[in-house]
């Protein structure tokens, strides 16, 4: 039930702000150093000129691992296989990597652990949130 809720809500949104260049909605849902390694990503196409076609054909979980680690809690760390449009345009939008037609078959993982929200004035009246601790891109290959 969490993986799907995780993937209907940030997950699908995650990547795809992430192809556009834009994460500063999730700066609540990530953790301080996914926000800042995304960050660091952006401003590096930016600075290179570089913008990704953000087109998402298709969005699926492939594995779930959920785990219990001392000290941190439940850990849930979801695998998406993202069929998506690979397609690189530099600032005279002239494309240098990929095409147009080129689908690729994308796969990301991200981490998620639970995070306590307190209110200040009353530390027992909190909530639990899950937040995305890690994020990463780790291989494509062409789709036919």
């Amino acid at each position: 039930v969490l993986a799907q809720a995780v993937e209907k809500g940030i997950a699908v949104d995650l990547v795809q702000a992430h192809l556009r260049g834009d994460i500063s909605a999730f700066q609540d849902s990530v953790s301080e150093s996914v926000f800042h390694k995304l960050t660091a990503d952006i401003d590096a196409r930016k600075k290179d000129g570089l913008i990704i076609d953000p087109t998402i054909l298709n969005f699926e979980e492939v594995e779930t691992e959920v785990l219990y680690l001392e000290g941190v809690g439940p850990v849930v760390s979801p695998t998406y296989r993202v069929q998506q449009i690979h397609c690189v345009r530099d600032k005279d939008e002239e494309v240098v990597d990929g095409s147009e037609t080129d689908v690729r078959m994308k796969y990301y993982r991200m981490i998620l652990t639970q995070h306590y929200v307190t209110d200040d004035d009353n530390e027992d009246d909190g909530y639990v949130v899950w937040k995305v601790a890690d994020y990463g891109f780790f291989g494509d290959e062409k789709f036919y």
